[in-house]
């Protein structure tokens, strides 16, 4: 199998955000650790015309934090989990991708002791009750 070539951030200037979304919702999950300049960049081009993979981007961003507990990005972790809040409401197919209030289901069960974090994400209003247009998923795509 070819081994896929690594993205940075001069490739992602380089692409489209069509091609740009295409790519990360292709490739979740494939992008490894620290990735914060990629994510942050990719996350801000798609959010207007992409937000389902500027929300893949986000949680990245807040999965790589809470997995490894850094607790110095907690803040904007938070800030990351508000705005895929706010991209969910315009979300209506997710495909394959979790759900939001699924997604904040599974976060709060895998680190619900991250009290630093819940703090911040409590101070930005963040609710774990469902947005509107989120639908749990299929039992077989937890």
């Amino acid at each position: 199998m070819p081994r896929r070539a690594a993205l940075d951030r001069q490739s992602l200037i380089a692409l489209g955000p069509e091609r740009l979304a295409d790519l990360l919702l292709e490739r979740q999950g494939e992008f490894g650790d620290d990735h914060y300049d990629l994510f942050s960049a990719a996350a801000e081009r798609l959010s207007a015309d992409h937000p389902l993979a500027a929300t893949v981007a986000l949680r990245s961003m807040v999965d790589f934090t809470l997995s490894k507990g850094r607790s110095s990005r907690y803040r904007y972790a938070a800030e990351h989990l508000h705005s895929c809040q706010l991209l969910s409401q315009r979300i209506s197919d997710w495909g394959a991708i979790t759900p939001h209030a699924l997604y904040i289901d599974v976060i709060r069960s895998n680190h619900a002791r991250k009290s630093g974090f819940w703090d911040q994400a409590k101070a930005l209003g963040l609710s774990p009750e469902r947005a509107p247009n989120d639908k749990p998923a299929p039992k077989n795509q937890q």
